[in-house]
């Protein structure tokens, strides 16, 4: 039971933390991505705290599993909320536009688990309404791998990005299988007696590896930008050619956090140069100097 309730505490800590750092992060530089980080740790913690309390006091417990069962309300909401962040990080780190099959995806998604619990109540149908959520998760990892685009990211990133995704991938297929293998042998979902195991653990293991890596992003951020000696902020477009050469280019590039393409486009700006003239001088279609150009200011 003690053992239970560390870990339970341990998790939601680490969450807090996350949603501390990236709220600071939003409250100052007004960067949407850092509120949808933010949003994204309260759903870990609010969907923690519900297994928390469905752990220790039994008379919600009863009442979750109720709910979970018949008209899981709660969980649905946490979980759209959760995924519809997933979806604009996502979009945020392609520095991509929101496509037709993203809102399709989602919609499907929330239909889905929606649906569902509106079925009789069987295993299968429980199974269901959580792989619903695993497999938009799927679609997310495609979504990811298929736009890494070498004009916009370097051969390393995309590498360490690429191994992030199949560490995400073979998680969420651990969190399927636990899920079958719980479910439909150890679950009791039907009659008038009903027990159903509340936490999976292979779930637990994707949010901390999230939230391990955000937070080492997180530390990168306060750490790289001047957090601490109140120098985060955005540069002035007016600024730029004066702080690149007052520090070395290099130093300014990891500061604003350039991929190797954005510091050519820069370098290039700087000696005056149009959109179409660093498009014939790289090989790249004029509108990629646009996207490039976007992401940096």
């Amino acid at each position: 039971m003690y053992t239970l309730f560390f870990y339970n505490l341990l998790i939601i800590i680490l969450f807090t933390v996350n949603a501390t750092a990236f709220l600071l992060l939003y409250r100052k530089v007004k960067k949407p991505i850092y509120l949808w980080l933010f949003i994204m740790f309260v759903t870990y913690i609010c969907y923690d705290l519900l297994l928390y309390m469905a752990d220790y006091i039994a008379g919600f417990a009863h009442y979750y599993e109720e709910s979970i069962t018949s008209r899981p309300i709660p969980r649905t909401l946490i979980s759209i909320l959760m995924y519809m962040s997933y979806g604009y990080i996502v979009i945020y780190y392609l520095k991509s536009k929101i496509l037709t099959q993203d809102i399709m995806a989602f919609a499907v998604f929330v239909l889905a688990i929606f649906i569902i619990p509106l079925f009789p109540l069987s295993k299968f149908s429980f199974f269901m309404y959580f792989t619903t959520s695993q497999l938009m998760f799927y679609y997310y990892i495609v979504r990811l791998y298929k736009g890494l685009d070498r004009e916009i990211f370097g051969k390393t990133q995309i590498r360490q990005t690429k191994k992030s995704l199949l560490i995400a991938f073979l998680i969420n297929t651990m969190i399927i299988v636990e899920d079958f293998i719980v479910i439909f042998n150890y679950d009791i979902i039907e009659g008038l007696s009903i027990s159903i195991n509340q936490r999976n653990f292979a779930d637990d293991i994707l949010s901390v590896y999230i939230a391990a890596v955000a937070i080492v992003y997180a530390w990168r951020v306060f750490t790289q930008s001047g957090y601490f000696s109140d120098e985060l902020r955005f540069i002035p477009d007016n600024e730029i050619r004066e702080q690149a050469f007052q520090i070395s280019f290099d130093e300014f590039s990891k500061q604003y956090y350039f991929t190797q393409r954005e510091k050519e486009i820069v370098l290039h700006m700087l000696q005056g140069q149009t959109n179409q003239e660093i498009a014939d001088l790289l090989y790249i279609t004029l509108g990629t100097v646009k996207t490039h150009l976007h992401n940096i200011y």
